[in-house]
């Protein structure tokens, strides 16, 4: 090629902060689609040695590798193929793909009602034989999903092991570690995770999976002198663990997860949110109900299958006080508002808050619901009989609900919006 015609040399026309630059905007940019965004990553990385360590780290940085022992049995779709694959390439010749990764989901074999059999655990530790070795730089967040600790071998559990002692956030789904007692199952996380920040207890099968009745938890608890986000079901099983003795020994734990679904709960939760106190800054309350079909929209009935499974709306009467948590910052109330019902348990919810000016976020709004049925203004006066009480108020759509409740929200909450407190 005539060096008239020939391309400039992109490295000597842009600043190499630029060139760096420009690939971490491609990656910050929410307005392309993942697979769009994956795919010019990819590109990007086959451009030169230097672009290629920087796309890299953002291919893989926030991917979560999945290890599905489940899918590898079961199934022979997509999945399967890229579980397979990518194991394949974190075992090619000088490999470096696994320094960049940071999250790692383990889905084992076992359900609610059964543990997987030898065969399915055969699976499962051959996948994680030819993985976990390649895993020596720390690993943020680790997820064990349908998983029996002690069906995996010795060895296994050593490499998981070394891969949860740099771990800062844990998930345990319907992972059974019997035959622990509780006790022993508390201090054998501490001992595996000493960075440990936060801990989350999963679904609520996850412990009645454990241990199939209450159980006293150590008080104080052992050590997790990091853990500042604790995310639980309130629940018989859990009850010991949610009392003021137990979480004295959490000095830093200042957010709350708490998932719910019947009355008991609640009361839980509320012992729970008063043992930490002032120390509280995040909370997350989250509702699911499920249960029967009294007081569901027919119209909201007749898009559900198996009605069985309808969302149970109105069983609740017990609102949660949050009156101790007066150094609250933020408030998630996660609740699916799609019947008058669910706003009266929010509504008096609000009215416990004693802390000034923070930021709540609400969840309401459904194609299914009509708008007439649903009266947010108790919401507002239990915000506004203390004017100091919200410094900005988040409503989310649920689900379909979005166009609809976000063209009439000054009928809804029309004395927030004038105030300019009120953001969709």
């Amino acid at each position: 090629m005539h060096p008239v015609n020939r391309l400039p040399d992109i490295s000597v026309t842009i600043p190499l902060e630029l060139q760096l630059t420009i690939i971490d905007e491609l990656h910050y940019d929410e307005s392309l689609p993942p697979k769009e965004k994956y795919l010019i990553l990819s590109n990007c990385s086959l451009v030169s040695r230097l672009w290629f360590d920087q796309a890299r780290q953002w291919l893989f940085y926030h991917t979560v590798f999945v290890i599905d022992a489940y899918l590898m049995f079961f199934d022979d779709g997509d999945d399967n193929q890229d579980t397979e694959e990518f194991i394949q390439l974190l075992n090619a010749p000088y490999s470096t793909i696994a320094k960049h990764v940071q999250n790692v989901d383990i889905i084992g074999p076992d359900h609610h009602h059964r543990t997987g059999s030898e065969e399915e655990y055969k699976i499962l530790t051959h996948l994680l034989e030819r993985s976990l070795p390649h895993f020596e730089y720390p690993i943020h967040r680790l997820k064990l999903y349908r998983v029996a600790w002690y069906s995996l071998p010795s060895h296994v559990r050593d490499d998981l092991i070394h891969c949860l002692s740099t771990v800062s956030s844990l998930v345990l789904e319907f992972t059974e570690f019997s035959p622990l007692t509780w006790s022993e199952f508390l201090c054998l996380i501490s001992e595996m995770c000493p960075a440990l920040e936060s801990l989350d207890l999963g679904l609520p099968a996850a412990l009645f999976l454990q241990w199939k009745s209450p159980l006293t938890a150590p008080s104080p608890l052992p050590a997790f002198p990091s853990l500042h986000t604790l995310s639980i079901r309130p629940c018989d099983t859990t009850e010991s663990l949610l009392s003021h003795n137990a979480l004295h020994s959490l000095p830093n734990l200042d957010t709350l997860e708490l998932y719910f679904s019947i009355e008991k709960d609640v009361q839980y939760a509320t012992k729970c949110c008063a043992a930490v106190g002032d120390r509280l800054k995040y909370l997350v309350l989250g509702f699911s109900k499920w249960g029967n079909m009294e007081d569901i929209p027919g119209s909201l009935i007749s898009y559900i299958s198996p009605p069985s499974l309808v969302p149970y709306h109105g069983s609740v009467a017990i609102s949660i006080s949050l009156s101790k948590n007066v150094n609250l910052v933020t408030l998630d109330l996660a609740i699916e508002m799609v019947v008058q019902k669910d706003v009266e348990w929010v509504s008096q919810t609000l009215s416990s808050l004693e802390c000034p000016r923070l930021d709540i976020y609400l969840q309401c709004g459904s194609t299914f619901t009509p708008l007439k049925d649903v009266n947010l203004l108790l919401i507002e006066d239990a915000l506004l009989r203390d004017e100091s009480k919200v410094r900005r108020l988040y409503v989310r759509p649920w689900r379909h609900g979005a166009r609809t409740w976000f063209d009439h929200k000054e009928e809804l909450l029309p004395e927030i919006n004038r105030r300019g407190l009120l953001f969709w």
